[in-house]
């Protein structure tokens, strides 16, 4: 089950189940990001981390935050605020190859 959530009134957007219980986030990729608007700012896990998607999204006015994987290379284009123990900044993000 995946659900897309907006966290101010703290209510569903969007929910979708698929019943197979060994299904990748992935299949909720699509249906889960499809009704999204420009200004929208996503949180969501790896599992939807796929580069091309994420450049889509960026270019509709949609943004994201997620976690950083091990092959992710980031360049920062613009520090938002940095302290010693936060860093917010946006980043441009792409992915190495081995």
């Amino acid at each position: 089950m995946a659900a897309l959530l907006d966290v101010i009134p703290r209510l569903p957007r969007r929910v979708s189940y698929e019943a197979d219980p060994l299904a990748h986030d992935q299949r909720f990729r699509d249906r889960a990001l499809a009704p999204l608007d420009a200004g929208m700012l996503l949180l969501f896990d790896l599992g939807f981390l796929i580069f091309t998607r994420l450049d889509a999204l960026t270019n509709t006015g949609v943004w994201f935050l997620t976690r950083k994987e091990e092959r992710t290379v980031t360049s920062t284009q613009q520090v938002l605020r940095k302290a010693d123990t936060l860093r917010d900044q946006i980043v441009r993000m792409s992915c190495w190859s081995t």
